[in-house]
């Protein structure tokens, strides 16, 4: 495997990691709900095929959050949200 394919790997090894990360923050201080069922979803997950995994991945964590929630979220929960993503991502800047 040459560099520039375990870059690549890396990269969305990270990006998966961040967005697992951002749904458990979403669910704890957002939701106010224990982040277990990530686990799970993961799990499940790993056994779909690379397409749908890409069109997972390209969901927003707060979608991911509140479905797991079984919550839509308000203004309020968006604010808070975005505030999280900003920690997130901020050292990727």
């Amino acid at each position: 495997m040459g560099n520039d394919q375990k870059d690549v790997e890396y990269f969305l090894q990270q990006k998966q990691v961040n967005f697992w990360r951002l749904v458990e923050l979403t669910l704890d201080n957002v939701f106010h709900m224990a982040p277990i069922a990530v686990s799970e979803i993961k799990e499940e997950l790993s056994s779909a095929s690379k397409i749908e995994q890409l069109l997972f991945y390209h969901s927003e964590a707060l979608s991911v959050a509140s479905n797991i929630a079984s919550k839509i979220p308000n203004n309020k929960h968006v604010e808070q949200y975005k505030r999280l993503r900003e920690q997130v991502y901020a050292d990727q800047v």
